[in-house]
């Protein structure tokens, strides 16, 4: 079976299961598959940097991608950009199960839940 190109959404805000997340999406990117990395601002941390940092480590590991700064909520991003698969990280802790239940049910793609 051939493997076949995907259209992939990383969210990325810095922290170290977010870049386990990006990571998974690297691997999971097979040839003409299209790797997007949202940066997800948060903690004073701008876009911008968050972007600079995943594209950094993206270059080490020879994964090309697009980055995208946005406001707009990881599922609807997944949903504009007609993604086949959305990749997350979650933290270990109670405090995000309702934003991941919400996320679940709002998701018009699979979805690739790292901790």
């Amino acid at each position: 079976m051939a493997a076949q190109a995907r259209t992939i959404l990383v969210a990325y805000d810095g922290t170290d299961v977010a870049g386990r997340a990006l990571a998974a999406a690297a691997r999971a990117a097979g040839y003409g598959s299209t790797l997007t990395v949202l940066g997800v601002a948060g903690n004073g941390d701008s876009g911008r940097t968050l972007l600079a940092d995943a594209r950094e480590w993206l270059l080490r590991l020879q994964t090309p991608a697009r980055y995208l700064d946005s406001s707009e909520p990881p599922e609807q991003v997944a949903r504009d950009l007609s993604a086949d698969l959305l990749v997350i990280g979650r933290a270990p802790g109670g405090e995000q199960a309702a934003a991941l239940h919400a996320l679940v049910r709002g998701a018009s793609c699979d979805l690739l839940v790292v901790t």
